[in-house]
């Protein structure tokens, strides 16, 4: 026993530990390790802020964190909602034209900095354009009311019409069509000189001048708007809900006929659209009307039945006496079609043009030819007769066949016109890219050349759109979770395994498990979240479900980090019913169990912990600022073990989160102002507390990011590249950024195969002119020796007690690869039931030791809760010390040491020297019943004077990593909102004299 008692405090001053003495396999494995260099931390040049690889996606990736990408030697992977993509490289403007014979960008146009929603011919070779730009060409443009929208002039040469000015504004413009002298917009709500003015406006061609024509209409809300010769058409809502078709004098604005389309029944809603030919005005709402152009009367024996209530059309377009018709619907005048179809104008009766498109159709023109160009602005591509078109764009003739035209462009159409020079003009929503290449939500790309990899796995999901969300690596696999129930035609339920090598489905997973999306490999296995938010484990080549290892989501887990052999996790503690705030715990979880052990604990700074880096012996915290807008991000640093605060310059802004690379800090995210300047996308933090030059926001276009949009949102390093996800004004999209380093190998773990352990890794690519090293120390980053091992990329060693800390780096190479630790798992968990006897002054304490081995204990003792203001003492292997305490109250815990590192502490007892009161027995008899979120605790109470009694929570038995609360001298408790998980609980009864024994575990589950 040691004595406690010092003659100069009272207390006994810290005790040293002898150094462990080296096992027999330890000193083999240093002896295997011919001392070759030792190496220190070094920082090499910055990385280049130009991509090498830079791809746009015509679906969504995801931003759970960095596990949309993995690498597998030089082929960099990426998974998403896609079905093709396209290099940036190829980027044109959103107003532009395509060839009607090859689907190639034709040249000469002028360039806008946003979306064209509306495309007018001037009838003079040019167009008239609106939509959400602020410049044309080199010009800028005059806000003139609503700084939203904008309203611009192209002549036939493809220059900006400077002359042509308008001073309105509107919320949007929805279209504008060129009638007799007068140019008529249509738009939501127009401002001019402090006048509002609804619907309509008739502006001067020539200069866009405000003209006084502004026509009567029976109601609020126009559809569309149609112009022959000198009559202009209106159809709109009137405020009964009747659908109005109206004629107005191009020249004066005077109205010429109001008729009421439906003289029975309104079409509330629907909108409508309109085209005019010879003596007709053709009506598409839920069926198609003609209309007399001279009287406004409606044709009652021309066209079919309505459509179905949920049907609508969207383009109408007459090309001689056909009416083609898009929209959605599934049949028309009673008979099948898919979203297409083709009436005579002369009688309205149905033709037998019937292709088959899969979407809704948006637009469609008639070209030169004859035949029909269709679009779709829906979010899945566009199919007609079975034939794909991923750009949402096609071309069928005459006879309703499908032409072999295929846009080169991927875009999402907002308008669409026919030039007078017989060229397809388009108005985006997006910015439209060439060089598109076909995928099935995982796409490869040679990380080198930036060019895409034929052959990778394709995907499928019967019930709707595929997509993979998360995608991880080992080896030559690849690990993909996600929105499919097929990989390459083999069935597979959301969960799948491919050889990279191969393009062959693996039989993993074993039966039995689902439902989990992948997050990173560490070792033989494989971690990922349940539906429910656990966070489990599958073994990378048998595919079982570890039935132990469980993380319970009710427990707060907000980030795990593999790092030195641990799981490094920040957890918000749930059981704190009295604190509104719960602090953030930081710790590590079992290796074995899943079981939370804590380390520290910190204030809640932060929301939510988005990103949680490691750089060395420090933890960065990246999320949301709390109780701010999403966009505002806060970073806190704290040391590894200690948890004291480490100072780090701010950032503020749309920060999303670190990465270290080339042994520097990269900061990510979008508008962010780091140290007071404003940084686009990635930028170095650097050591010192400045911010370096370095910014790699640049391949992000148009001015970088809109406020609106997150930026970049994730970023890792995949061997020799920086690899960054991010939405710009673009879209989603993906870059590679080559490292200013040299290649390292990736992926190091260890298998023991009988009494040696076998070291494995991921090859660079190339590999090293000198060949690999595998080096190692007794401590994280030190080398104690280094063994060259050529090319080869594994290596048996005996297999030592550990812990050793073990890397591979190529041969004359700073650079290393991650860290493992060999010899032993992870520290212990803490000491549990942790007991106080006091005799006069005489203290024994005595504990429970964990399962695991255990080389020595520490006691910490300090005046208040939490505190070690009195004594850390180090101990010996065995679990209990005795010894003279002098008088006073003091707080007491236990931590245990293996080879691995230390625990966290034990749970909390105090005790008084010299109280009146003994210590009291432990409480009995301890029930607990759960009612929905509420939990009601029920015990028998110790003999004695009983003032209080204290309340342990942990995830495991004996554990109170989950918190302390001290509660009343009832010997009950309800404690109401509870979140769901699984809690172990016990109680402690307090007398004047400190906290005694602890009662029995009850384990409480809450659904």
């Amino acid at each position: 026993m040691n004595n406690l008692e010092a003659p100069s405090s009272g207390w006994l001053g810290a005790v040293r530990v002898p150094p462990a003495v080296l096992t027999a396999a330890a000193v083999a494995v240093l002896a295997a390790l011919v001392l070759v260099t030792a190496t220190g931390v070094k920082l090499a040049a910055e990385p280049s802020s130009t991509p090498r690889l830079d791809w746009l996606f015509n679906g969504e990736l995801f931003d759970s964190a960095v596990v949309g990408t993995a690498r597998v030697g030089n082929t960099l992977y990426v998974g998403g909602t896609f079905t093709s993509a396209a290099p940036s490289s190829g980027v044109l403007s959103r107003f532009f034209q395509l060839s009607p014979a090859t689907g190639a960008p034709v040249p000469g146009l002028p360039a806008v900095n946003g979306p064209v929603t509306d495309i007018t011919l001037d009838g003079a070779g040019g167009y008239y354009i609106a939509g959400y730009f602020t410049n044309i060409g080199s010009a800028g443009l005059a806000t003139g009311g609503f700084p939203s929208m904008r309203f611009a002039h192209v002549l036939a040469n493809g220059s900006d019409d400077v002359a042509f000015r308008p001073q309105f504004g509107g919320h949007f413009i929805d279209e504008a069509v060129r009638v007799g002298p007068s140019l008529v917009v249509r738009g939501s709500l127009f401002i001019n000189g402090g006048t509002t003015q609804r619907q309509l406006l008739a502006v001067d061609p020539a200069t866009g001048t405000l003209l006084p024509w502004v026509p009567v209409l029976p109601g609020a809300r126009v559809d569309d708007i149609a112009a022959l010769g000198s009559t202009l058409f209106v159809l709109n809502m009137d405020t009964a809900g009747q659908s109005r078709v109206s004629a107005f004098d191009a020249a004066s604005g005077a109205p010429l006929w109001n008729s009421q389309v439906l003289p029975t029944s309104g079409i509330v809603g629907f909108g409508g659209r309109l085209a005019a030919s010879g003596s007709r005005v053709i009506v598409g709402l839920t069926r198609l009307y003609a209309l007399d152009v001279a009287t406004g009367i409606v044709d009652a024996g021309w066209g079919g039945p309505e459509g179905a209530p949920d049907s609508w059309t969207s383009a109408v377009a007459i090309n001689g006496s056909t009416i083609y018709v898009g929209g959605r619907f599934a049949t028309f005048h009673g008979q099948p079609r898919a979203n297409l179809a083709a009436v005579d104008l002369a009688t309205g009766a149905l033709l037998s043009w019937a292709p088959q498109a899969s979407t809704a159709i948006d637009n469609l023109v008639v070209s030169g030819s004859g035949s029909v160009f269709v679009t779709s602005t829906t979010n899945t591509p566009l199919a007609v007769n079975g034939q794909s078109r991923p750009s949402r764009t096609a071309e069928i003739d005459v006879s309703g066949v499908v032409t072999p035209w295929v846009s080169q462009a991927l875009f999402f159409s907002a308008a669409l016109q026919v030039s007078q020079a017989g060229t397809l003009v388009f108005g985006s929503g997006t910015v439209p890219t060439v060089g598109n290449v076909a995928f099935s939500g995982l796409a490869g790309f040679d990380i080198t050349s930036g060019a895409a990899v034929p052959g990778t796995p394709v995907v499928g999901n019967s019930a709707g759109v595929a997509g993979v969300r998360s995608v991880v690596a080992a080896g030559q696999t690849l690990f993909m979770s996600g929105y499919f129930d097929q990989v390459n035609g083999v069935p597979r339920a959301g969960l799948a395994a491919v050889d990279a090598t191969t393009n062959t489905v693996l039989p993993w997973p074993t039966a039995g498990v689902a439902g989990m999306s992948l997050a990173f490999v560490e070792g033989p296995w494989i971690y990922g979240y349940q539906v429910s938010g656990d966070l489990r484990r599958v073994h990378t080549a048998s595919g079982v479900l570890d039935p132990v290892f469980r993380v319970v989501a009710a427990y707060g887990t907000q980030s795990v980090v593999a790092n030195r052999g641990e799981l490094v996790s920040a957890i918000r503690a749930p059981l704190f019913p009295n604190v509104p705030i719960p602090p953030t715990l930081v710790g590590v979880l079992d290796p074995v169990t899943g079981a939370f052990v804590e380390r520290f604990r910190i204030p809640i700074l932060i929301e939510s912990v988005d990103t949680l880096t490691i750089d060395g012996d420090t933890l960065y915290f990246a999320g949301p600022a709390r109780g701010a807008q999403a966009t505002v991000g806060v970073l806190r640093a704290f040391h590894r073990t200690s948890g004291v605060p480490v100072s780090v310059p701010p950032v503020t802004g749309q920060f999303n989160g670190l990465v270290v690379a080339d042994g520097r800090l990269l900061a990510y995210g979008g508008l962010m102002r780091l140290g007071g300047t404003l940084r686009l996308g990635i930028a170095e933090l650097a050591r010192p507390g400045a911010f370096t030059g370095f910014d790699a926001g640049a391949w992000l276009p148009d001015g970088g990011l809109q406020i609106t949009r997150r930026g970049v949102l994730s970023v890792q390093v995949l061997g020799d590249h920086l690899v960054a996800f991010g939405l710009g004004v673009v879209g989603d999209r993906v870059a590679a950024f080559p490292l200013a380093g040299a290649s390292v190998p990736s992926g190091l773990r260890s298998q023991t195969v009988g009494p040696n352990t076998v070291f494995s890794w991921d090859a660079t690519v190339p590999p090293p002119a000198g060949g690999y090293v595998i080096e190692g120390g007794f401590a994280a980053g030190q080398t104690a020796g280094a063994l060259a091992v050529g090319n080869a990329t594994s290596v048996a060693l005996p297999m030592p007690a550990g812990p050793l800390f073990i890397r591979v780096r190529p041969q004359g190479s700073t650079e290393v690869s991650n860290e493992i630790v060999a010899g032993c798992v992870a520290p212990p968990l803490p000491p549990t039931a942790l007991t106080t006897t006091l005799v006069g002054t005489m203290l024994t304490l005595a504990w429970t030791p964990p399962a695991a081995a255990v080389t020595s204990y520490t006691l910490l003792a300090g005046t208040a809760a939490g505190l070690s203001n009195v004594v850390t003492l180090p101990l010996g292997p065995q679990a209990s010390v005795s010894g003279t305490v002098p008088g006073g109250t003091f707080f007491a815990r236990v931590t245990a040491t293996n080879a691995c590192g230390t625990s966290g502490p034990s749970g909390e007892v105090f005790f008084t020297i010299g109280a009146p009161d003994p210590l009291p027995a432990a409480p009995t008899n301890l029930a607990a019943s759960v009612s929905g979120s509420t939990v009601s605790l029920t015990w028998t109470a110790p003999a004695g004077a009983v003032t209080s009694y204290l309340l342990e929570a942990g995830t495991g038995a004996g554990l109170a990593n989950l918190g302390t609360l001290a509660i009343g001298a009832t010997p009950s408790l309800v404690v109401p909102g509870v979140p769901a998980g699984t809690y172990v609980l016990r109680v402690r009864a307090v007398t004047s004299a400190g906290s005694g024994a602890p009662s029995a575990d009850v384990v409480v589950v809450v659904q």
